[in-house]
């Protein structure tokens, strides 16, 4: 019998192991640099959401790039200032009123146990622990609110590199942009668009929903509409999450009729933004399906941990120009060649 020769491997199969090798090789790096990549994107992201104002006075008024970027500048540290100090305000007189939220959720959580019991179900049973009950959800929030008060202790480092990028991209449209002011500029395009509309219809929902939690009565409103500020960036799930506590708490402490008044109010500021402010302020279309938004909130959830939520549609819109423009120029290439 012939010995049986082996195959050899094509070219293709080494190129595609290759670019396995790469892809484990960037994501490895993303991973391991994701608190500096992080913190750099943060930066970028608000100085995309600064840089229309400065454009804007030197655009319009005429106002020197100094002094235009001085009073954006200036106005932002007050805005910083201001809102640190209320949210770390709001934060401990928080704390201060768990003891009351527990007694709350306990007596609530009685109650669903009277109830189910009495058609047959034990809510012990099928949480898996009798303790699995208010105590361990008070822990979880004792233990999430400290973070929430320290989660900014970057913010000089993102505040310097926010200066940075501003500097860069706040240019007087007759002024010819320097190489990484323009790269800045054409792959944030899309992503600050998207950055500024959110930002619009964010803070116009966020206020009605600050008036519609003032009415009801729910305690620390501006902590919920500043979540729900943030939590809008992600699109379909932000508004899922943001919902939770203002209603969560009207039930608890103003009964079921205010909590339906609450989660209708704000499920109804959110289409009234997704559906009339949204189109108003687009001037053009960047949108991506609810596939495209959950691969996103996936990858980059995972590469940079919980910023990623966040993140996830500006980098999938700066990936995808990157990407446009890669294979058109393959393109120009390929017909040049051809011809």
């Amino acid at each position: 019998m012939e010995p049986t020769m082996t195959e050899t491997p094509s070219p293709q199969f080494y190129r595609l192991l290759q670019a396995a090798a790469c892809v484990v090789i960037v994501v490895l790096g993303i991973r391991t640099a994701s608190h500096l990549i992080t913190v750099l994107l943060i930066a970028l992201l608000l100085a995309y959401c600064a840089v229309p104002f400065p454009k804007w006075l030197i655009r319009r008024f005429a106002v020197p790039k100094t002094r235009a970027i001085a009073l954006t500048i200036a106005l932002w540290i007050l805005g910083h200032v201001f809102l640190t100090l209320l949210l770390t305000e709001t934060i401990v007189r928080m704390k201060l009123r768990l003891p009351i939220y527990e007694e709350h959720l306990r007596l609530a959580w009685g109650h669903a146990e009277v109830f189910l019991r009495a058609h047959g179900y034990d809510l012990a049973s099928l949480t898996g622990s009798a303790q699995s009950s208010p105590a361990t959800i008070m822990k979880f929030v004792e233990e999430i609110l400290p973070v929430a008060i320290g989660a900014l202790t970057d913010r000089f480092l993102i505040g310097l590199l926010s200066l940075l990028f501003l500097i860069e991209m706040a240019e007087h449209p007759e002024i010819r942009q320097r190489p990484i002011g323009k790269a800045l500029a054409y792959y944030g395009a899309d992503t600050q668009g998207f950055v500024v509309v959110m930002a619009k219809t964010g803070a116009i929902t966020a206020l009605a929903n600050l008036v519609l939690l003032i009415v009801v009565g729910v305690d620390f409103p501006v902590l919920w509409c500043v979540l729900y500020f943030f939590l809008h960036f992600i699109p379909d799930i932000g508004i899922v999450v943001s919902v939770v506590p203002p209603t969560l708490i009207a039930l608890l402490m103003l009964g079921w009729k205010s909590a339906l008044v609450v989660l209708g109010g704000i499920l109804f500021t959110n289409s009234f933004a997704d559906y009339v402010l949204k189109p108003r302020f687009m001037q053009k279309e960047a949108h991506l399906s609810f596939l495209g938004i959950m691969l996103s909130l996936m990858i980059w959830g995972f590469l940079l941990g919980a910023w990623g939520g966040i993140l996830a549609i500006p980098l999938t819109l700066s990936l995808r120009k990157f990407i446009e423009q890669v294979s058109t120029a393959n393109r120009l290439v390929g017909s040049a060649a051809a011809g």
